[in-house]
């Protein structure tokens, strides 16, 4: 059925329809000075009114501002325009959510500097200090994050919120180090987001980007979204991917420069050994150094390592066993390029273990025995003997070791050497060495020459041994000399005794050493005086 109307007459869908077009079409256009709001399922202007505006501004006003001109149907998706000067104002707090290292802040009525406490919130005027190798991150009231890097130190000048969920100004001075900014998106035409630094002033509406304020300059990487970048001059917007440097007092416009792109950790192993680890990457095309970040936390809201190498690679064979996020950048002519991420963990099973023989700074005698004691998670054990305590020339080695104690053949002629000794589990895999245990072999098969002269006065003579500070004599009836008879020390590689009874006796004598590494000794030589027996010759058993 077709419906006639009336000249003049307006239908009652036409109507309800009114108000809405009203408010697309009377909706005043954004203002500098003006606080824009999407409208959501459910609001009203009196509950927005009681939530954003001061007292005593009702929401009649806001109404009329907006042209609104049925306030019990707010369209969802629509914008609401609220002055500045009419919302309400308060101070904001930054909240710690993580410290790692030493980190003071100083409150702004001049009470001496505290240390930072995870969870603690920041007042205006604050000022926070980090050491060498201490980092922390705040929380910003509009949701914002940064971390203050190592060797910085940054002043918290203003953090305002409009309204209870509004537009923040957060507002910082980075006086020295290193900051980097996950800050984001600002509500309104007025929210910001600003640090400013000695030589430059940086300001964003929803980025990640780094600054780091040096002595006379100022670098800005973005990462995400622009930043502009001012001096005392006219400023620049960096888009992603792009940096700038700005020098003190310099009045030119910031000079927007490509990021160096992410490099490639396609090498980095997934597993490293405590006391072995050394990060290999490919080395990056134009790249004159790297910034490498070391984090137990995959947010990286603290750091346990912040520093910068020349070359494609970090030796960090100190570091303590655990999992851990590695962040690299590349660097070219100051600025820090993009960043790639990695992860590994860094195993110190099954455990090294502990030496027993030969002893650090010990000297002992061929044959060379080495021992150890039993490892937790062990099942077998390998060993390395080298020349040079960093194991780069290994003359002996062996695997899959199931005892605790091994005698070596002859192999090793006299000299200075370094061993060590590291578990394997079920599956073979090698847990980490233990220290390098330095050492001294001598030759265990040196003949103690034996003189008896007509008085029956038996004298012995040996070799002599390089660096030795003198020598151990020992005589016994007892091949294990659990009995000593006679125990002498002497200045030269000789003693004289008086007469012997005949029969066998075991003899063995050994080098003294200047710091007390006398080591065992070698092994007893049996010698027979027979009855009757008188002679100055050389005599040898």
């Amino acid at each position: 059925m077709r419906t006639k109307h009336r000249p003049g007459h307006t239908p009652r869908s036409g109507l309800l329809l009114l108000p809405l077009l009203v408010l697309f079409w009377l909706s005043p256009p954004a203002s500098a000075e003006d606080w824009v709001y999407r409208v959501k399922p459910g609001d009203t202007l009196w509950d927005l009114a009681g939530e954003y505006l001061k007292p005593g501004i009702r929401w009649q006003r806001l109404q009329r501002h907006n042209h609104i001109g049925n306030p019990r149907q707010l369209p969802p998706g629509t914008s609401l325009h609220f002055p500045l000067q009419w919302l309400q104002q308060e101070p904001a707090v930054a909240s710690v959510t993580a410290v790692a290292g030493t980190a003071t802040y100083r409150p702004a009525d001049g009470q001496p500097a505290q240390p930072v406490i995870e969870g603690m919130q920041l007042q205006v005027g604050a000022m926070l200090q980090t050491a060498a190798q201490g980092s922390l991150s705040l929380k910003f009231a509009d949701g914002s994050r940064m971390q203050l890097r190592s060797n910085s130190e940054l002043h918290l000048d203003r953090m305002s919120r409009y309204g209870r969920k509004g537009m923040s100004d957060t507002r910082m001075r980075l006086q020295r180090g290193r900051i980097n900014n996950d800050v984001a998106p600002q509500k309104g035409g007025n929210a910001s987001f600003i640090v400013e630094t000695p030589s430059a002033t940086s300001s964003v509406r929803g980025t990640q980007f780094r600054i780091d304020a040096a002595t006379g300059s100022t670098d800005t990487e973005v990462l995400h979204g622009s930043v502009m970048v001012e001096a005392a001059g006219p400023g620049t917007v960096l888009p992603e991917g792009m940096g700038a440097s700005v020098a003190l007092g310099q009045t030119t416009p910031p000079r927007a420069q490509q990021l160096l792109p992410a490099p490639d950790l396609s090498a980095i192993d997934k597993r490293y050994l405590a006391g072995e680890t050394k990060l290999q990457w490919t080395p990056l095309e134009g790249a004159t150094g790297y910034r490498l970040l070391l984090s137990t936390d995959p947010d990286f809201r603290t750091t346990q390592l912040d520093t910068t190498v020349v070359t494609a690679g970090i030796d960090l064979r100190d570091l303590p066993e655990g999992d851990y996020h590695l962040l690299l950048s590349g660097i070219k002519q100051s600025l820090e390029g993009r960043e790639a991420r990695a992860a590994f963990v860094v195993d110190a099973t099954p455990k090294p273990p502990f030496v027993l023989s030969p002893q650090p700074g010990s000297a002992v005698y061929s044959p060379l025995a080495l021992a150890w004691a039993q490892s937790d998670g062990a099942s077998a054990y390998r060993y390395q003997i080298a020349s040079d305590e960093d194991f780069s020339s290994i003359v002996l080695e062996a695997d899959g070791i199931a005892d605790t104690r091994v005698v070596l053949p002859d192999q090793l002629a006299p000299g200075s050497y370094y061993w060590r000794v590291a578990g394997l589990d079920e599956q073979g895999q090698r847990g980490p060495y233990g220290d390098p245990v330095g050492f001294r072999l001598r030759d265990g098969n040196a003949t103690l020459d034996m003189n008896v002269n007509a008085a029956r006065e038996v004298s012995f003579h040996w070799n002599a041994e390089k660096d030795a500070q003198g020598y151990e004599f020992q005589l016994s009836r007892y091949h294990d000399f659990r009995v000593i008879k006679e125990a002498r020390q002497v200045d030269k590689p000789s003693v004289t005794l008086g007469k012997l009874a005949p029969g066998n006796w075991y003899v063995r004598a050994r080098a003294l050493d200047a710091g007390g590494g006398n080591g065992e000794f070698p092994p007893a030589q049996k010698i027979r005086v027979p009855w009757g027996f008188f002679s100055s010759a050389p005599w040898h058993p």
